[in-house]
């Protein structure tokens, strides 16, 4: 009965100690996510900024379909810059946050299919703009103005597609080749997320 006790209690300390390493690991694995995300944002704000400085002259400089093309780039930028600097702030701001580590893989796969959501998005911007590009001349009066904007989405959807591509791959590899205890127990099925402990 004591040795069962004993090895019980043993057992237990082992958790105990196994979790308190998984927190420090999980951590560790959530402030180099964020750095992921914080450097996607600092290339998403740089690439806004430069496209509405860029569009804005070109808007009140360019004639015909080149001044339609710059309008849309500046404002297709304004709406990246509404997305790219909150999400940089945020990612500065949960970096040093503590995070169970339920919610820490929650976020984890959240992250990859919200990029995964976003590259079927760019598609249909960029099939969107070729669309607008096709039938521009149907529509005499707006022809420049929809052979401008549809330049532009293709413009701007191939790049948010490369964009989004790399930072789920940097997030995927990220998660992949850590080493953090806590992934190699987790697993993705149908159903929700499933839990499984080995001992090693």
């Amino acid at each position: 009965m004591n040795n069962h006790l004993i090895i019980g209690f043993l057992m237990l300390i082992g958790f105990g100690f196994h979790g308190q390493s998984q927190i420090k690991t999980n951590l560790a694995f959530n402030k180099e996510r964020q750095q992921i995300n914080k450097s996607g944002m600092v290339a998403l704000s740089s690439w806004a900024a430069a496209n509405i400085a860029i569009g804005s002259i070109g808007w009140a400089t360019a004639q015909a379909e080149a001044k339609y093309f710059h309008q849309m780039n500046a404002f297709w930028n304004i709406v990246n810059l509404g997305i790219s600097v909150p999400g940089l702030f945020q990612s500065k701001k949960d970096e040093e946050k503590k995070i169970s580590n339920g919610k820490l893989i929650q976020k984890q796969y959240s992250t990859e299919q919200i990029y995964l959501i976003n590259e079927a998005l760019n598609v249909v911007y960029i099939g969107s703009g070729i669309l607008l590009s096709n039938v521009a001349d149907q529509y005499p009066k707006n022809e420049q103005r929809f052979q401008g904007y549809g330049k532009s989405m293709i413009f701007q959807g191939s790049f948010l597609l490369v964009f989004d591509l790399i930072q789920f791959l940097r997030h995927r590899n990220h998660r992949l080749n850590s080493s953090t205890l806590f992934f190699d127990q987790v697993s993705l099925s149908n159903n929700g997320f499933g839990f499984k402990y080995s001992f090693k």
